[in-house]
């Protein structure tokens, strides 16, 4: 890995330690939207004029050799922002450098957990439209089956996709006086849900950036998504992502990873 063109291997005695993608390679979540929510409706009215992806919190484990470990920091600190580029991944990113934690040291090096920020996602990207072939999912987000980005959805979201329902509380009204509580008694209304979307995706690294940021890019757009999805369709809103597992087996990346859209 270079950081500022540097090799920190060869000149830090530093190297970056197995499992560290999960962070590198997780959506940013959207910064949360203006919203009312009315008791007399279903979930909430949101403003989607102009939403904003929110920077990321990205984790990275390192081991230095113990008489390079503050030479190194201090390189890290030396200025806001750093360009990592990660050769396996074909890719770069400018991280500000946060902290360190968890240090420990062991026969003459230094593990740590490093903590940076990426305060800037999609920063210079260009769309191009997703045109993966794999066979349809039947699961589409504004008309683009989500095979187009090259995922496929995972057996479990069957049951992710049946509906949830809460109710939202009517005005309760509590006194030392009487017995329980007094309900308000009008129609109910259901809470919004959150539908958790479980994602797998494999492709070469040459063609993995160009699918899953294109998925980022348009769930990110102004206004609100329609999906369909078995038979149904709904409007919903991106909310965050959680990526559960990254393998990187030459030049080929797999990652499985959770959408969290809002059901409006």
């Amino acid at each position: 890995m270079k950081i500022n063109t540097i090799d920190i291997q060869t000149t830090y005695h530093t190297y970056l330690l197995e499992g560290n993608y999960k962070d590198l390679l997780c959506f940013p979540p959207l910064k949360k939207l203006p919203s009312n929510d009315w008791a007399e409706y279903y979930g909430k009215e949101y403003d989607t004029d102009d939403p904003q992806l929110d920077n990321l919190s990205i984790s990275l484990s390192f081991v230095t050799k113990s008489d390079q470990y503050d030479t190194f920091i201090t390189f890290l600190s030396a200025q806001t922002y750093n360009d990592f580029h990660f050769e396996e991944l074909g890719k770069s990113f400018r991280l500000r450098f946060v902290g360190v934690r968890k240090a420990k040291k062991e026969q003459g090096y230094i593990t740590y957990e490093a903590t940076f920020a990426n305060d800037t996602p999609l920063q210079g990207y260009t769309y191009i439209a997703p045109n993966d072939t794999l066979p349809s999912s039947g699961f589409t987000i504004d008309t683009i089956d989500l095979s187009k980005y090259g995922i496929y959805l995972l057996e479990e979201n069957e049951s992710n996709l049946l509906k949830s329902y809460e109710v939202k509380e009517h005005l309760t009204t509590t006194s030392s006086t009487i017995a329980g509580v007094q309900y308000a008694e009008y129609p109910n209304v259901f809470k919004e849900r959150t539908l958790e979307l479980l994602c797998y995706i494999k492709q070469p690294i040459n063609r993995f950036w160009e699918l899953y940021e294109a998925l980022l890019y348009n769930l990110s757009l102004r206004g609100e998504r329609t999906i369909n999805a078995l038979g149904s369709t709904f409007k919903a809103i991106y909310q965050k992502a959680n990526v559960k597992e990254v393998i990187l087996t030459k030049d080929t990346l797999r990652v499985e990873f959770t959408l969290y859209l809002v059901i409006i």
